[in-house]
C-alpha cells in the first residue's frame, strides 16, 4: 500500500504551508507515488544526503514518544488501519500541540569538561504559533484559537483528559488487527 492516499489530510493541518517533503533513501518513502503527489502539489521533494542514511535521526528522537508510544511497533496496511491511524492522529495533534510543552534550547556554553544550557521558558506548540508574528496567517491564528477553545469545554483551562481516553479504544482496535513487527524480548 505504501503511500499512496495517506499525505494529502496531513498538509492540510500545518499551521503553515508546505513547501516540500524530505525523507530518508527508504524504498518505503521514495515511490512513484510521494514523487508525482509532490509535481502535482508544487512541493519540493528532497532525500537524506548520499553516504548520511542518519539524517533524520534528530526528528525521530524527538518524535519517537509520540509516534511508538501511540501505535507501537505494528505493520499497518490495509485501508481499515489507515483509517485507525487517522482518527488517533488527529486526536493525538490535539493533545501534543495544545497539552505538550516543550523547551528549546537557546544556548551551550562549553567551561572546560562543564557544559551549561540555556532553555526558553515551556510553551505548548499552540502557544509559540500565536506567539509568532511572522509567517503565520491571522485567520490560521483564529482557527487554532476557536479549536484551543472547544478543548476547554466544560472546563475553564484547556483539559487533556478526555482526548486521551478517546484514543483508547482505537489502540485496542488497532492491537486486536495489525500483527506486531518487531515483537518484544523473548527468553
Amino acid at each position: 500500500m505504501g503511500f499512496r492516499g495517506g499525505s494529502k489530510t496531513p498538509t492540510a493541518a500545518f499551521p503553515f504551508p508546505i513547501l516540500g517533503i524530505g525523507s530518508d533513501n527508504g524504498s518505503e518513502f521514495i515511490n512513484r507515488e510521494l514523487f508525482r503527489w509532490c509535481e502535482q502539489e508544487k512541493l519540493t521533494f528532497t532525500r537524506s544526503r548520499s553516504g548520511n542514511k542518519n539524517d533524520g535521526a534528530h526528528v525521530e528522537q524527538k518524535n519517537w514518544h509520540i509516534v511508538r508510544q501511540t501505535v507501537g511497533y505494528h505493520r499497518y496496511d490495509t485501508p481499515g488501519e489507515l483509517e485507525l491511524l487517522n482518527r488517533n492522529w488527529a486526536l493525538q495533534r490535539l493533545l501534543t500541540n495544545h497539552f505538550g510543552p516543550k523547551q528549546k534550547l537557546l544556548a551551550k556554553v562549553r567551561n572546560g569538561a562543564k557544559i551549561t544550557k540555556t532553555y526558553d521558558k515551556p510553551a505548548t506548540p499552540y502557544q509559540r504559533v500565536l506567539a509568532n508574528t511572522g509567517t503565520i496567517i491571522k485567520t490560521l491564528k483564529t482557527r487554532l484559537k476557536r479549536e484551543n477553545k472547544s478543548l476547554t469545554r466544560p472546563h475553564p483551562t484547556p483539559n487533556p483528559g478526555p482526548l486521551h481516553g478517546a484514543t483508547d479504544p482505537d489502540h485496542r482496535e488497532a492491537g486486536h488487527q495489525t500483527p506486531t513487527r518487531h515483537p518484544g524480548k523473548t527468553k
